[in-house]
């Protein structure tokens, strides 16, 4: 996977229809700012952006989970909406 080549990264998840509540992506570890992978959930285009800016010195993904039997590939986050 072309994600792991990067030190920090920041997981943007974005829970379709299908996605059944009990199965959770989003988890952090306590020192957040320090972790080498940050998961949020998909808001309103502002919102992301806000979170796209302050974790600006990480590589951006957008993950796309709709149900928990297909397997997911993150892709990049269109960083260019949010300047």
């Amino acid at each position: 996977m072309r994600w792991r080549t990067v030190a920090k990264h920041l997981m943007i998840v974005s829970y379709g229809p299908q996605h059944s509540f009990h199965h959770e992506w989003v988890y952090n570890e306590a020192d957040i700012d320090n972790a080498k992978v940050v998961w949020a959930r998909g808001m309103n285009t502002l919102q992301n952006c806000q979170l796209v800016n302050f974790f600006k010195d990480r590589r951006i993904w957008l993950l796309e989970v709709n149900n928990d039997n297909s397997i997911i590939e993150p892709m990049p986050y269109p960083v260019n909406q949010c300047r």
